[in-house]
């Protein structure tokens, strides 16, 4: 353990650590769809649903692939918070300046 920090990966190996994660990532999106669900009922709630839809591919590629073959930890984090995040947090500012602007 470093430096006093609990982690799962410290204390129950990093398989483990790899294994919730990609339960809590697959998880979130099986429960998108609300989210969808909720933005087509306004007029611009299409383009928030598509920053959702391709976030939540991005998203399972990474679990799924991580379960697969967890040496590129790196490039996934990578993959998750440039790419899947980014389209999300795009999506909803989208998604506020149209609602805004209308």
């Amino acid at each position: 353990m470093r430096a006093g920090v609990r982690t799962v990966a410290n204390t129950y190996g990093i398989k483990t650590a790899i294994i919730l994660a990609a339960i809590f990532t697959l998880v979130a999106v099986l429960m998108s769809p609300l989210i969808i669900i909720y933005a087509l009922q306004n007029p611009y709630g299409l383009a928030l649903s598509v920053g959702v839809l391709i976030t939540d591919a991005i998203l399972t590629y990474i679990s799924i692939s991580l379960l697969r073959n967890s040496d590129y930890m790196g490039r996934f984090r990578v993959m998750s918070l440039g790419g899947a995040m980014a389209v999300t947090i795009i999506a909803y500012l989208l998604f506020a300046l149209l609602i805004i602007v209308h």
